[in-house]
């Protein structure tokens, strides 16, 4: 949903201000304590590759792993695709709660 409002007012405000939807992939940070490897970037490269299309492009992947990614998404179905990152997320959901309790 935030996509298409993004691309939409990129439509409305063309030439006057800068909107661009970013979908960014997986991003290294302090809160989720993953590491950059693979698929995962470091914050510095993935905001790099997301202000490079500022101003030229209304949707981004931003750097070049993310891109790579999910360009070859493409061939799937959006049915099957939702499934893979919902399953993603739950795990990903389960491990933060992991680490909140051992913090506790």
């Amino acid at each position: 949903m935030a996509g298409y409002l993004a691309q939409g007012l990129d439509y409305e405000l063309k030439g006057k201000i800068d909107c661009l939807n970013w979908q960014s992939g997986k991003v290294a940070t302090k809160m989720n304590g993953d590491k950059a490897e693979g698929h995962c970037v470091t914050r510095t490269v993935a905001v790099k590759g997301m202000l490079r299309d500022v101003g030229k492009e209304n949707l981004t992947y931003g750097c070049y792993a993310h891109a790579k990614g999910m360009g070859s998404l493409a061939f799937f179905p959006e049915f099957f695709i939702k499934k893979f990152f919902y399953k993603g997320l739950c795990a990903d959901r389960e491990k933060q709660l992991e680490m909140r309790k051992k913090a506790s």
